[in-house]
């Protein structure tokens, strides 16, 4: 699993490097003034990921046993994804057409699906999965990141 943490890791990485790019090369005067906080946005959820994929390892080298350090990763992320759920949806939608509204909005129910994951790992619902559902929660996240990007990017070009 731990191979598989650094390379969404890395993933993560370089879509922030390219919202990055995105906003160092977008024309002033096509920005609106929801463009920044969208970008911005999707750095900051880019390296959350990044953070959650190296948490268990870092927490390992402690000695902290792998279920439990995945239990304690995805209670962090779902307090994290908890707290950014609102405000991403507002920042996202706002005065957006309809064609490019339902894409963020389908970032959402990413955001909500990766929540559940975390949430599922987090309250040891189920035995001896945590470490399951803590890659499936990441790996939502990272799906979040890349399409909220892709229609960002649309957003920027079109």
């Amino acid at each position: 699993m731990e191979s598989a943490l650094h390379a969404i890791a890395q993933i993560s990485v370089t879509i922030v490097g390219f919202a990055a790019l995105l906003r160092a090369f977008s024309k002033e005067h096509t920005t609106d003034a929801h463009t920044d906080p969208r970008l911005r946005s999707i750095v900051e959820q880019g390296l959350v990921v990044a953070l959650l994929c190296f948490l268990p390892t870092l927490l390992d080298a402690f000695g902290l046993d792998p279920e439990i350090a995945a239990r304690l990763v995805s209670a962090a992320a779902s307090v994290w994804l908890l707290r950014w759920l609102y405000i991403l949806y507002a920042i996202r939608t706002a005065e957006l057409s309809s064609s490019i509204a339902w894409r963020y909005r389908f970032a959402v129910f990413l955001h909500i699906a990766a929540f559940s994951a975390f949430l599922l790992s987090a309250t040891a619902m189920v035995n001896d999965t945590a470490a399951s559902f803590l890659l499936s929660g990441i790996l939502l996240m990272l799906c979040t990141v890349g399409w909220a990007f892709l229609a960002q990017f649309q957003i920027e070009r079109s």
